[in-house]
């Protein structure tokens, strides 16, 4: 550092004497540690990426008031000392920045940069409301279907969400824009406690289509809601509800179809769109048989 900016050599020297570095890198350096173990264990508690991110934003707002620390006290075996200021002559007499110093910096530069990459990197990653997964890149999005829920205790009404369950996986099945995991693998997954992360990954599916069905006398409301599997994020939600009849079933189911359609970001042919509006059947026993 040249003689032409005094002050500013002063400055450096008497941040190396105050240990500001080495503070500086003992944070920067737990900070990437700490990092690194959450990347690691916060999935498997299946903690949402989001806790990393308020991790690294508490890291960076805390780091200068631990530069501030720094400057102030030392810290070391003797314990926690106010350091005290130099005098003239003892900054006068500080040797200048060598080896071991510039080595100390751009260590530091490298980990901070290394930091910032991963901060770029979830920034980037991070799946936003409506949005298609990511695994969708590959081909056509895989969807999950589970299984309709059901606050009624009788049988007929068990009977009743498993066939609307059945006919919404037939009509998506038939889409070549989706690609459904088959109704025998969605099977095991009825009144499961497993999230949908798990689920996800058990089954290698994008989205998961969940739901559930009310009767009351001659009403029916039936909500869904499809959620990122990687993510754990509403893609989109609703609520039907509307007088118990076939046409008014497959029409819910025609809209639930479309609605996943739209939210994946794929495209219904004419065709397609045309056999969906298609009622097989004016019976409603059929749906308890």
């Amino acid at each position: 550092m040249s003689d032409a900016a005094p002050p500013l050599r002063r400055l450096v020297r008497e941040l190396r004497r105050r240990r500001v570095f080495r503070t500086a890198a003992y944070y920067i350096i737990g900070t990437w540690l700490l990092l690194q173990f959450a990347d690691v264990v916060f999935p498997a508690l299946d903690l949402s990426e989001r806790a990393i991110r308020y991790i690294l934003i508490a890291a960076m707002l805390g780091f200068p008031a631990v530069l501030v620390f720094g400057w102030f006290y030392d810290v070391g075996a003797h314990g926690i000392r106010r350091t005290t200021a130099a005098g003239a002559d003892e900054l006068a007499s500080a040797k200048p920045l060598g080896r071991r110093d510039f080595l100390l910096l751009t260590a530091l530069a490298l980990v901070a940069a290394a930091i910032l990459y991963n901060v770029a990197g979830m920034v980037v990653d991070e799946p936003v409301e409506g949005s298609v997964p990511e695994a969708v890149q590959d081909g056509p999005p895989i969807v999950a279907v589970l299984p309709f829920t059901t606050t009624s205790r009788d049988g007929d009404s068990d009977f009743f969400a498993a066939g609307v369950h059945d006919d919404l996986l037939t009509q998506l099945s038939q889409l070549q824009s989706l690609r459904v995991i088959s109704r025998t693998s969605v099977l095991e997954y009825k009144d499961t406690v497993r999230n949908i992360r798990e689920i996800g990954r058990e089954l290698g599916a994008d989205a998961v289509l969940e739901g559930g069905i009310q009767r009351v006398g001659d009403r029916i409301r039936i909500n869904a809601q499809l959620i990122d599997a990687r993510s754990d994020e509403h893609l989109w939600a609703q609520t039907y509800d509307r007088a118990l009849t076939p046409a008014n079933i497959f029409d819910v189911q025609t809209e639930i179809a479309r609605a996943i359609s739209a939210s994946l970001h794929t495209t219904l042919s004419e065709q397609e769109d045309a056999e969906l509006a298609i009622i097989p059947t004016e019976n409603l026993a059929a749906y308890s048989e």
